[in-house]
């Protein structure tokens, strides 16, 4: 038992220091979009996919969260895993930034009954207003291909290999939570990062 308490101690001190030399991409890169507060006190970072059920279920909690918590930054890590109707996702949503759709789309998105394929991506798009010559064009670009990509490089660098994952503070949480744990993760993250600063 101590044995397998020390080993568990060095994974956590090796990942919060991973989390910690990687930390301008996770938290800042200028190419990730951001919901709530672009300031806040705790950033919560999301690796998902359009295609996740589960990724589907935690976006009402997030959303949840954040009309109630004005000092969280959340920062959204297009991660397509799941084949090519995710990736096409994941590009027109990285284009729609362009036009200032991203979060409407984003959600929108989710709220998508069925699976996520190129053909339900364009028709989102154009019910929430996106100008599709543009977005098609944007959609090309290579800075979008170059954003995934480090993504997935962030992903497996981090040992994320499904979604939803969290990054919350320096702590990383694979799977799903229930608004209660994530909420709870939240502020767990807050008191450590006031403590570093007293």
């Amino acid at each position: 038992k101590q044995l397998e308490a020390r080993q568990k101690e060095t994974e956590v001190n090796e990942l919060t220091s991973m989390i910690a030399s990687a930390g301008d991409e996770i938290f800042n890169d200028p190419a990730s979009p951001v919901g709530g507060n672009p300031d806040g006190d705790v950033s919560l970072v999301e690796f998902f996919d359009y295609n996740c059920p589960w990724c589907k279920k935690s976006m009402p909690i997030i959303k949840s969260i954040l009309a109630t918590d004005g000092k969280l930054k959340v920062v959204f890590k297009e991660f397509p895993i799941l084949g090519e109707g995710s990736e096409y996702a994941a590009r027109a949503a990285m284009a729609s930034q362009a036009q200032g759709k991203y979060l409407e789309f984003h959600l929108a998105l989710y709220e998508h009954a069925g699976k996520i394929d190129a053909q339900a991506v364009d028709e989102i798009a154009q019910s929430v207003g996106i100008d599709m010559k543009k977005l098609k064009a944007e959609m090309q670009s290579a800075d979008i291909a170059a954003a995934i990509d480090r993504n997935i490089k962030l992903a497996q660098t981090l040992g994320i290999s499904g979604t939803p994952a969290f990054v919350i503070g320096t702590n990383l949480i694979p799977g799903y939570l229930p608004h209660d744990e994530l909420q709870a993760a939240v502020q767990e993250a807050r008191k450590t990062s006031a403590c570093a600063i007293c």
